[in-house]
């Protein structure tokens, strides 16, 4: 009698844990990117002189690279990006970093913003290729677009590798 009842315990534990969470693929809902140590941290350096609109122009390339959902679509995720650090031609922009480095944090939540999904510290670094031949350096404005458009890129397939499902809420 244990055993059949144990035994019907666990198939049916089995059969209604799927009902607890809703599978992916997601679209994504909102995407929201800001600087570390508040908003006005960037207006104090000298990246919010050359990139005034570095938010704007990050979440711009990732919206480009993530399927974005419908108004009133169900089951959606919320991209947040804090940006740490953006340096460009070895001189510091934002908070900290290296020669032409972009660092930031990622988390991805289901809409309304909890539980985080999963949450990582992304750093994207461009650089020139070494060349046989003299070459002219590219602007910084080529490397601060590759930058973005990587960050985006890293974004997609960081959401698409790692949030499989969003827990059932109530």
């Amino acid at each position: 009698m244990f055993k059949k009842s144990m035994t019907a315990i666990g198939i049916a534990m089995i059969v209604a844990t799927p009902a607890l969470a809703k599978e992916g693929p997601f679209d994504v809902s909102d995407i929201s990117a800001k600087v570390y140590e508040g908003d006005d941290a960037i207006k104090s350096t000298n990246a919010y002189e050359f990139y005034p609109e570095i938010m704007t122009d990050l979440e711009n390339a990732i919206r480009a690279e993530v399927p974005m959902a419908e108004e009133g679509e169900a089951d959606t995720l919320e991209i947040a990006v804090l940006v740490r650090g953006l340096t460009m031609d070895n001189d510091p922009m934002l908070v900290d970093g290296e020669f032409n480095q972009l660092t930031a944090e990622l988390e991805i939540t289901p809409e309304g913003g909890s539980p985080v999904l999963w949450s990582n510290v992304i750093t994207i670094n461009a650089e020139t290729a070494p060349t046989p031949f003299p070459s002219v350096k590219p602007d910084d404005s080529v490397y601060y677009d590759a930058m973005l458009k990587a960050f985006a890129m890293k974004t997609a397939d960081m959401m698409e590798e790692n949030v499989k499902e969003i827990p059932e809420t109530k």
